[in-house]
């Protein structure tokens, strides 16, 4: 499904801190935009151009989640 998804989007949560690295390198082959929750902050770097930062409760957050095809939660 990732694979083949137009609009991926990566949700990443306090569970994700010991996955840094790879879920970093998931994004990147994905090209899919990462928001994390106020647990998963800096789980990719906020500077990273694919970070959407922390901010699970925004209304943007919503519209970006409504507008991908494939959300992955982690």
């Amino acid at each position: 499904l990732l694979e083949a998804a137009e609009r991926p989007l990566v949700v990443a949560g306090g569970g994700a801190v010991g996955a840094a690295g790879e879920l970093t390198a998931l994004v990147q082959a994905l090209g899919a935009p990462v928001v994390t929750t106020a647990g998963g902050k800096g789980v990719v770097d906020d500077g990273h151009p694919l970070s959407a930062g922390a901010s699970g409760r925004l209304a943007a957050v919503a519209g970006a989640v409504a507008d991908s095809d494939v959300v992955l939660v982690v």
